[in-house]
């Protein structure tokens, strides 16, 4: 019977055909219907409409596999393993797997890769996943090899105007890091300077050409790049820290000033559209 019409198959509407006497069949016949059939099967790489996906993807929504097919395809794979038939990818291998794809481009269509990207959107380690994957990175060291190659495939890159304007803005309170106000620990320059400084910021970063000063080990003033270059310092001379401070609070008194003046411009402005 053809399936694609439901009509019966040309060899059993031959006059005299007896399905059990298999020495009466015409082989003709069947070849001839087969090679029929074969023509209208759709050829290989053909490409299903939306229709028909949606139609197998119906008939396979909340389809399972019974026990005792689980178990008769997991006996087949580990034959087919013990046999040497199929391998395993990375059975026997060590140190990196270099992956079919690398150095590769143009394999993954826009379309394909906006599928990616839309489907890992949103998507969320669990806390036990998160747990594990702590745990499997603690005591981690990276070889003088790796370091070696980390640093110079950084060499020479500068970040844009766009990046240093974000991190300037992400610092400090508005970092999700931040707690509170606790000092900063720096091993490299505690190994020099034998410092030891905090960071509780009095004003905020509104310009990318404003820097952190410390006034003391504690509070932290930005001001402009400028200014603060001016001045040569450094926190265990108190001379040089008067003279950098004085200017920053000087700078920053008459910056509030400005600030004051163009908002009462701007609510006179105001008043006078309003009048």
């Amino acid at each position: 019977m053809n399936l694609a019409t439901g009509q019966k198959s040309p060899i059993c509407l031959e006059e005299g055909f007896n399905p059990v006497a298999d020495s009466y069949i015409n082989f003709q016949s069947i070849n001839s219907y087969c090679l029929e059939e074969v023509t209208k099967m759709p050829a290989k790489g053909c490409k299903l409409s939306d229709e028909a996906k949606a139609k197998i993807s119906k008939a396979n929504k909340g389809f399972r596999h019974s026990e005792e097919a689980k178990l008769k395809m997991s006996n087949t794979r580990r034959n087919r393993l013990a046999t040497g038939e199929i391998t395993l990818w990375c059975k026997g291998t060590k140190g990196v797997i270099i992956p079919w794809n690398k150095g590769k481009h143009g394999i993954y269509s826009d379309e394909y890769k906006a599928k990616l990207s839309k489907s890992h959107k949103g998507r969320t380690h669990s806390e036990e996943t998160l747990k594990r994957m702590s745990e499997a990175s603690k005591g981690r060291r990276l070889s003088e090899e790796t370091k070696r190659k980390i640093s110079n495939s950084h060499m020479g890159i500068r970040p844009n105007e766009e990046t240093r304007r974000k991190r300037r803005l992400n610092c400090g309170p508005r970092n999700p890091l931040w707690k509170g106000g606790n000092k900063v620990s720096k091993p490299r320059s505690n190994a020099k300077r034998k410092r030891n400084l905090g960071f509780t910021v009095l004003n905020d970063c509104d310009n990318l050409d404003w820097v952190g000063h410390h006034l003391d080990v504690e509070y932290v003033l930005y001001i402009p790049k400028a200014i603060h270059r001016s001045i040569w310092h450094i926190q265990s001379r108190s001379k040089t820290m008067d003279k950098i401070n004085c200017a920053a609070l000087d700078w920053y008194i008459n910056y509030l000033w400005a600030e004051i003046e163009q908002e009462k411009r701007e609510d006179i402005n105001y008043v006078q559209t309003q009048s």
